[in-house]
Protein backbone atom coordinates (compact mmCIF):
# COMPACT_ATOMS: atom_id res chain seq x y z
CA UNK A 1 0.00 0.00 0.00
CA UNK A 2 1.37 3.39 -1.04
CA UNK A 3 0.58 6.45 1.03
CA UNK A 4 -0.07 9.67 -0.90
CA UNK A 5 0.31 13.05 0.82
CA UNK A 6 -1.47 16.06 -0.66
CA UNK A 7 0.02 19.53 -0.95
CA UNK A 8 -2.63 20.76 1.49
CA UNK A 9 -1.45 18.25 4.10
CA UNK A 10 2.19 19.28 3.61
CA UNK A 11 1.25 22.95 3.92
CA UNK A 12 -0.67 22.32 7.15
CA UNK A 13 2.21 20.22 8.53
CA UNK A 14 4.67 23.05 7.85
CA UNK A 15 2.30 25.56 9.42
CA UNK A 16 1.04 23.66 12.45
CA UNK A 17 3.87 21.27 13.35
CA UNK A 18 7.05 22.92 12.10
CA UNK A 19 5.77 26.40 12.98
CA UNK A 20 6.27 28.24 9.67
CA UNK A 21 4.12 31.37 9.44
CA UNK A 22 2.45 30.77 6.06
CA UNK A 23 0.43 33.98 6.17
CA UNK A 24 3.59 36.06 6.65
CA UNK A 25 5.14 34.41 3.58
CA UNK A 26 1.91 35.00 1.63
CA UNK A 27 2.01 38.67 2.62
CA UNK A 28 5.68 38.96 1.59
CA UNK A 29 4.93 37.39 -1.79
CA UNK A 30 1.96 39.72 -2.33
CA UNK A 31 4.15 42.72 -1.60
CA UNK A 32 6.90 41.54 -3.96
CA UNK A 33 4.57 40.55 -6.83
CA UNK A 34 2.10 43.44 -6.42
CA UNK A 35 3.68 45.81 -8.98
CA UNK A 36 3.79 43.08 -11.65
CA UNK A 37 0.16 42.12 -10.98
CA UNK A 38 -0.91 45.77 -11.31
CA UNK A 39 0.94 45.96 -14.66
CA UNK A 40 -0.93 42.84 -15.85
CA UNK A 41 2.33 40.92 -16.43
CA UNK A 42 2.31 37.19 -17.13
CA UNK A 43 5.75 36.55 -15.55
CA UNK A 44 7.93 38.66 -13.32
CA UNK A 45 11.40 38.34 -11.83
CA UNK A 46 11.33 39.29 -8.17
CA UNK A 47 14.11 41.02 -6.27
CA UNK A 48 14.71 37.85 -4.23
CA UNK A 49 15.85 36.02 -7.38
CA UNK A 50 12.81 33.96 -8.33
CA UNK A 51 10.09 34.30 -10.96
CA UNK A 52 6.34 34.38 -10.40
CA UNK A 53 3.73 33.27 -12.92
CA UNK A 54 0.64 35.49 -12.86
CA UNK A 55 -2.89 34.95 -14.19
CA UNK A 56 -5.17 37.91 -13.68
CA UNK A 57 -4.84 38.99 -10.05
CA UNK A 58 -3.43 35.64 -8.90
CA UNK A 59 0.15 34.49 -8.43
CA UNK A 60 -0.12 30.93 -9.73
CA UNK A 61 3.35 29.58 -9.00
CA UNK A 62 6.91 30.50 -8.15
CA UNK A 63 9.79 29.33 -10.37
CA UNK A 64 13.56 29.44 -9.78
CA UNK A 65 14.08 31.40 -13.04
CA UNK A 66 12.17 32.84 -16.02
CA UNK A 67 10.40 30.32 -18.25
CA UNK A 68 11.93 29.77 -21.67
CA UNK A 69 10.10 31.17 -24.67
CA UNK A 70 9.58 29.05 -27.74
CA UNK A 71 11.84 29.75 -30.70
CA UNK A 72 8.96 28.76 -32.96
CA UNK A 73 6.76 31.75 -32.12
CA UNK A 74 4.58 32.79 -35.04
CA UNK A 75 4.67 36.26 -36.53
CA UNK A 76 1.63 38.19 -37.72
CA UNK A 77 2.05 36.84 -41.28
CA UNK A 78 1.66 33.22 -40.18
CA UNK A 79 5.30 32.16 -40.53
CA UNK A 80 7.95 31.56 -37.93
CA UNK A 81 9.80 34.63 -36.72
CA UNK A 82 12.39 35.80 -39.25
CA UNK A 83 10.48 34.47 -42.25
CA UNK A 84 7.52 35.53 -44.31
CA UNK A 85 4.56 33.42 -45.28
CA UNK A 86 5.15 34.00 -49.00
CA UNK A 87 8.80 33.42 -49.78
CA UNK A 88 9.80 34.35 -53.33
CA UNK A 89 12.32 32.23 -55.17
CA UNK A 90 15.50 33.94 -56.33
CA UNK A 91 16.26 33.40 -60.03
CA UNK A 92 19.31 31.23 -60.66
CA UNK A 93 21.06 34.05 -62.55
CA UNK A 94 20.99 36.27 -59.46
CA UNK A 95 22.33 33.52 -57.25
CA UNK A 96 25.27 32.92 -59.59
CA UNK A 97 26.13 36.62 -59.96
CA UNK A 98 29.39 37.53 -58.29
CA UNK A 99 29.64 40.64 -56.19
CA UNK A 100 32.28 43.25 -56.85
CA UNK A 101 34.52 43.88 -53.90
Amino acid sequence: MTVHVTDHAVLRYLERVIGIDVEQHRSDLCELAGPAVRLKAKHAMLSVGCCVVIEGDFVITVLPDMPKTSGKAKNDRGGANGTSAERTKIPWQVRKRKRWR
